[in-house]
């Protein structure tokens, strides 16, 4: 990556999470707190955001925003897509895990073994997935795709598929190898 300041980014640094959106990637850099917008065809750091708070280690795209939140706080930022502005500030009730997605209109963050779906406008809670009793392994990570939220958990190997509408849980695997990366 070729920075455009001397703050942006050096080959030292360690991203955490990256996605891409309209022909640039997203980079976390939670040593210094920061994100980064890469053009992809250049390379070049088109705009560095500075993070309020250190950052949980994953991040999601979706709604025009770059999703962020806080390590082990109750921070949800949303950073304007094509500005690289910080435009949207909540204070979600519960804390966050580390684990982020965004789909069915809403941004869903990790609570231990819950998960929850928040309103991307006003950031109150909309959706609630509750844990089960006697329910296998927290929820690190989080993505949605075909319609449906999936959750991983990475030290016991629980694999779960949410209903993002109905809110419940309505599958849970357990995979062989104990340890889920990404």
């Amino acid at each position: 990556i070729a920075s455009k300041s001397a703050d942006a980014a050096d080959s030292s640094d360690a991203a955490l999470d990256v996605v891409a959106s309209d022909g640039a990637a997203w980079v976390l850099v939670a040593a210094k707190q920061r994100l980064l917008k890469v053009d992809l065809a250049s390379r070049r750091v088109l705009k560095t955001t500075a993070l309020p708070w250190v950052p949980a280690g994953r991040i999601a795209v979706g709604g025009g925003f770059v999703w962020v939140s806080q390590e082990e706080g109750p921070g949800l930022i949303g950073v304007d897509g094509r500005t690289g502005r910080l435009v949207r500030r909540f204070t979600v009730a519960g804390g966050n895990g580390s684990g982020i997605a965004f789909g069915n209109g809403l941004v869903w963050l990790a609570q231990g073994a819950d998960v929850v779906g928040i309103a991307p406008r006003t950031g109150q809670v909309a959706r609630k997935i509750v844990e089960r009793r006697g329910q296998r392994g927290g929820t690190e990570w989080l993505t949605f795709a075909d319609g449906w939220l999936w959750s991983a958990s990475a030290g016991s190997g629980v694999v779960r598929k949410f209903d993002p509408v109905a809110g419940r849980i309505l599958a849970t695997a357990n995979t062989s190898a104990g340890w889920i990366g990404d």
